[in-house]
């Protein structure tokens, strides 16, 4: 049974003032930069800089000066140009901002972004043919290129010149082009190399123009933020900035998306762009074609522009129905071929699944079973999919140990994409399940410090915004309080939500749990509980403090009960154990009854807390797993426990069930007695 482990970083108070009164911050603010390190004035400083003196010297990236002298000579020679971007919002954004300086600079200049059916990721042959032929001689790729070794030398041949800006990692070597910008190349010098694609092509403008052009910084901004870069360093100066431009904006294409998002009368914020204006600018390469929101940034009337940003919304609710049917199916033939206790990783495939939408199912399904996911769609002898990592496996190294049964893959840790042959998907489950290494130790959440409710106020909350922009590398405060008394839970969202009533020191707090439902919760009303939260404000009918639940359980003392509880059960399982020990397992039938009505009462949801089934049995946590494993040997039911909750299936049965028929039973009485 995996419990997750909360580590707490311990603060110095005397530092936390300290800071606090030289900096004029709040203790909130203060507190968080301790516990993440910061504990000088200088470090406390340049940890909450956000200004433009954070951007790096566009020359220091390699083979800059190529790439401008390149362009430099298209312009001089009025060259036809074409920019090549990526499907997602990272390089569509990178697409936009080039393109469109270069126009600003008299170049013929049009963009190119591959469909992600037909053509997939990267610089394809076919796609060179359509730009020659209509005259162009300097493709500049965006988020993309690094790779294109064969479409790169097929273009040099045929009269076509290639610069590359990306900033995907690179290989032992680099394609032919005439310059190849990229800050992860290793004779880099350039200070930070976590910038995004749209990041790079940024200081591409930048470089020949020879100055900042913060008018692109919003495109940089809702770039970085998508592609999920740290906001820390230059990202964070180019994020605030952005973000300050977005939420004044006067782009009319930008304005036309927020209002269709519904977040144009809001403040703009990392969240809203992440969960507001990515999803729908995704919504076009996934569904149909990244080209489309280009055109849409280039649109100049306002009607036009909301029109257009309608039919991304449109596209987006498209994408969330078909990820809803995708991820339905996935659950129905799961059971088919996946055991949660004794399967590693998910392997699941379908006829017909949309290939822009498998990559986020895959996601959803690693999250639920925190184990890693592959999704793929069969076409014909063909199948091509996604996968999607949890911490502790690297999901590339996975398929390489498997290459023998791939086609094509390619990715990350954390991400991955591969095709095979449709024969080889059985192979390929059993191959990563038998030779996968995984990590078997509880998960870790790190949360910044302890908090008291007399920290967590409108003013302490407000001034946290010192630390903004919040994202990847600088994650919103995350906090924990213990020894909370659960007043009120109260369903909202259609029961696929919570907001909760607790209470400590006689102060009674908000709280809601996101994704959560009443069955899903590890603890009833009444009940101490330790809650991992971020302070908010709640600003329906004036301004209060609100906490959003991030992890919530019983309190610490009772999770020492049931380790404890489960460590004797499973030295007493293994034989291990001492006869005091075993006598603490050993159930009278009497117990073993109020057990099982106790479970059949509870069951009916097919969820419980574990702590729910301790009050209405009063027994032992130990006797408790006990009595659930004799129910499941004798096939009384099915049950699992995960984090602290018990999900469980009454199995349909003829008559009673003999409890001496019970091995478990009976080796646990024998050692009990000596």
């Amino acid at each position: 049974m995996k419990i997750a482990k909360w580590k707490v970083n311990s603060i110095n108070e005397n530092t936390v003032q300290s800071l606090g009164d030289e900096l004029g911050i709040s203790r909130l603010a203060a507190a968080t930069l301790v516990s993440r390190g910061v504990d000088g004035i200088t470090s406390a400083r340049e940890s909450i800089k956000r200004d433009l003196s954070l951007f790096n010297d566009p020359f220091m990236l390699p083979d800059m000066d190529k790439a401008v002298a390149r362009i430099n000579r298209a312009i001089e020679m009025g060259e036809r140009v074409t920019v090549y971007g990526d499907y997602d919002v990272d390089g569509i954004t990178a697409t936009y901002i080039l393109s469109d300086y270069l126009k600003s600079r008299g170049l013929e200049c049009d963009f190119y972004i591959p469909d992600r059916i037909d053509e997939g990721y990267g610089v394809n042959l076919d796609a060179i043919d359509k730009l020659m032929e209509k005259g162009t001689t300097l493709i500049v790729t965006v988020d993309t290129g690094i790779t294109a070794f064969d479409a790169v030398l097929y273009a040099k041949e045929q009269g076509c010149d290639v610069v590359i800006s990306d900033h995907h990692e690179c290989r032992e070597t680099l394609p032919e082009a005439e310059a190849v910008v990229n800050p992860t190349r290793p004779d880099s010098n350039y200070p930070f190399s976590e910038i995004a694609g749209v990041c790079v092509a940024f200081k591409l403008i930048c470089a020949l123009s020879g100055k900042t052009e913060e008018k692109y910084l919003p495109f940089v901004c809702i770039g970085t933020i998508a592609d999920v870069m740290p906001l820390v360093n230059e990202n964070r100066a180019i994020v605030a900035h952005g973000l300050e431009i977005l939420n004044n904006c006067d782009h009319v294409a930008l304005c036309a998306l927020l209002s269709a998002a519904g977040i144009a009368d809001k403040e703009i914020t990392t969240e809203s762009v992440g969960f507001g204006l990515a999803p729908r600018m995704n919504a076009a390469g996934r569904m149909k074609n990244a080209s489309l929101v280009v055109d849409l940034l280039y649109e100049t009337s306002p009607a036009r522009a909301l029109e257009l940003s309608q039919s991304l919304c449109d596209l987006n609710r498209e994408r969330q129905a078909e990820e809803k049917k995708i991820f339905d199916e996935a659950l129905k033939i799961l059971p088919d071929v996946f055991d949660e206790k004794r399967d590693k990783v998910i392997v699941l495939a379908g006829d017909g699944w949309h290939h822009g939408v498998i990559g986020i199912v895959a996601s959803r399904l690693s999250s639920k079973f925190s184990c890693p996911a592959i999704l793929l769609t069969k076409d014909g002898d063909v199948a091509k999919g996604s996968g999607r990592g949890v911490a502790g496996v690297n999901l590339y190294e996975v398929l390489s140990g498997a290459s023998h049964l791939l086609t094509q893959y390619g990715g990350h840790e954390m991400a991955v994409g591969l095709t095979l042959p449709c024969e080889n998907i059985d192979t390929l489950r059993e191959h990563i399940n038998a030779n996968m290494e995984i990590d078997e130790a509880p998960p870790e959440i790190h949360a910044d410090f302890e908090a008291t409710p007399d920290m967590i106020t409108v003013e302490q909350i407000e001034g946290l915004d010192v630390l903004e922009p919040f994202g990847t590398g600088n994650a919103q405060p995350l906090l924990l309080m213990s020894s909370l008394r659960v007043e009120r839970v109260t369903p909202i969202g259609k029961g696929r939500h919570l907001r909760l009533t607790l209470s400590r020191d006689n102060v009674h707090m908000e709280a809601v749990c996101f994704n959560k439902t009443v069955k899903e919760l590890n603890f009833t009303e009444c009940d101490v509980v330790d809650v991992l939260f971020n302070p908010k404000i709640n600003d329906f009918k004036g301004k209060s403090p609100q906490l959003m639940i991030c992890d919530a359980r019983i309190n610490n003392e009772e999770i020492q009960e049931i380790c404890k509880a489960d460590e004797l059960y499973t030295l007493v399982r293994a034989g291990s154990a001492f006869m005091a020990e075993y006598e603490r397992c050993n159930l009278s039938y009497n117990e073993l009854g109020n057990a099982w009505r106790a479970i059949f009462s509870l069951a009916k949801d097919g969820k419980f807390p574990l702590v729910r089934l301790r009050q209405l049995t009063r027994l032992g946590y130990e006797k408790l797993f006990v009595a659930l494993a004799v129910f499941e040997e004798l096939s009384l039911l099915e049950y699992g426990i995960s984090d602290l909750v018990v999900e469980v299936k009454i199995l349909p049965r003829e008559g009673k069930a003999d409890l001496e028929n019970s091995k478990i039973l009976q080796e646990i009485a024998i050692k009990a007695m000596g």
